[in-house]
């Protein structure tokens, strides 16, 4: 997930741009088989911020693994804290 990061990191910044006071948690469930991501969920979204939850959702389509990795992650958690 961290060599992706910065996928995400790049919607949390652009919000946070337009409202600097934002925060809340983000989660984000999928399935990973044989590498390819699929089922990418919006799980929850203490944000308020409905654009910075599909724009994370898009970001994690995009994740790329290991051919050899086949998991299911129902909820992954990423926390966006403004000033």
């Amino acid at each position: 997930i961290k060599k992706n990061q910065g996928r995400v990191e790049a919607c949390t910044q652009a919000a946070l741009k337009l409202n600097p006071d934002m925060k809340g948690r983000i989660g984000i469930g999928w399935v990973v088989q044989e590498g390819r991501v699929s089922d990418v969920r919006l799980v929850s979204n203490t944000t308020n911020d409905s654009e910075l939850g599909t724009c994370m959702v898009r970001a994690v389509k995009g994740f790329r693994f290991d051919a050899s990795l086949t998991a299911t992650i129902t909820e992954f958690p990423w926390v966006v804290s403004g000033k």
